[in-house]
């Protein structure tokens, strides 16, 4: 085990090998640990070539390399057309797919509704490129970014952002029937994204890695405790990505029959509210939950009161009226809500989920 000074001065990072061979960072502070590795997601990838995508791709949004000959995988709702993406310390690839839809976007009737399946293509669908990570306000994962010296461009926020990307090794069986490990991110349930890249532990592992967005912040999680919203949308939009990894991951040398959940921070909070839920019963069968738990007293509003509380805050920055705040919220634009969102930030004491002060 080799003692390396951390850069931050925060402390001591310790450099252990795994059984693999892999020098794996281990500070003395996990929380660092988590961030850091979901922010420099590239720590063992080669430095990405530019991406020769036709026109109408979206611009990328520091995607890992791809090679001459890209994977091609088809799917329930159609192909998909992936990249290759070289794995350091190991001659072998990934084959990485991303931007993959699992639901309909939920904008328009479908904001504030339970997500629906996508609709299928006929073309090839492009899979080089992230989408947009879900509506948020990006002062904090700018100042996360920075503080942590990431070079990692953030694609752009937007409500359109029901995806998920998948990381299966390249030199897998046509009938391969491997492990499944689903990544939930962190980020307090307001803010985050997936693009944690998991073609490492896909080919360090040989498993099938899958990391998936979900609504954040109001759009998420606002509640007014009856069945006009009854709230934990971006729970509900994690349960229909499991049920698109059992209708699909057989695509992908994945094992439906052996699906591993996890997730650090928020993500450890969604993955312990997925293994209480009936919902999402059958749909997993193994569950990490790296730091956080759902029943923890700051996610449960267990007082009508408390509810109200927030109910008459969100409405009264919006400028709405408490018994419509739905529908005044639903003609809301993406810019008012993002507005609101960063106002909403600072009506939260100190730092959400364990944020630094200095960051916020």
């Amino acid at each position: 085990m080799e003692n390396v000074k951390n850069r931050k001065g925060q402390g001591e990072i310790y450099c252990m090998r795994s059984s693999h061979g892999r020098p794996t960072p281990v500070n003395e502070t996990r929380f660092d640990i988590l961030v850091e590795s979901l922010l420099k997601h590239n720590l063992h990838i080669e430095t990405p070539p530019a991406c020769d995508c036709p026109t109408e791709t979206p611009p990328a949004y520091d995607v890992p390399g791809q090679a001459e000959e890209r994977p091609l995988v088809d799917t329930k709702y159609g192909k998909l057309r992936g990249v290759n993406v070289l794995v350091k310390e190991t001659p072998r690839t990934a084959d990485a797919f991303y931007g993959i839809p699992f639901a309909k976007p939920p904008v328009g009737s479908l904001r504030f509704a339970y997500p629906e399946a996508p609709e299928p293509w006929e073309s090839v669908r492009d899979a080089s490129q992230y989408a947009p990570m879900c509506l948020q306000e990006m002062g904090m994962m700018e100042g996360l970014t920075h503080y942590y010296k990431s070079t990692f461009k953030m694609p752009p926020p937007s409500e359109d952002c029901l995806y998920l990307n998948i990381y299966t090794p390249n030199d897998r069986e046509k009938e391969s029937k491997l492990p499944v490990m689903v990544f939930i991110h962190g980020g307090g349930l307001i803010i985050g994204g997936a693009y944690y890249d998991g073609s490492a532990l896909s080919v360090y592992e040989n498993v099938v890695v899958v990391s998936i967005q979900y609504r954040l912040g109001i759009l998420g999680f606002f509640s007014t405790g009856d069945d006009k919203l009854p709230g934990n949308l971006g729970f509900i939009d994690q349960v229909a990505a499991l049920h698109w990894v059992q209708e699909n991951i057989a695509d992908f040398g994945g094992d439906q029959h052996s699906v591993t959940i996890f997730g650090e921070s928020a993500g450890g909070v969604s993955v312990s509210a997925l293994v209480l839920s009936p919902l999402a019963k059958g749909l997993f069968h193994k569950a990490i939950s790296e730091s956080g738990f759902v029943t923890m007293s700051s996610l449960v509003v267990s007082k009508p009161e408390d509810l109200t509380i927030y109910q008459d805050l969100v409405a009264g920055l919006f400028g709405c009226s408490v018994s419509s705040v739905v529908e005044c919220l639903k003609l809301k634009s993406e810019e008012d809500i993002l507005s609101v969102a960063a106002k909403m930030v600072r009506h939260i004491p100190g730092c959400h989920f364990g944020y630094r002060r200095k960051i916020c």
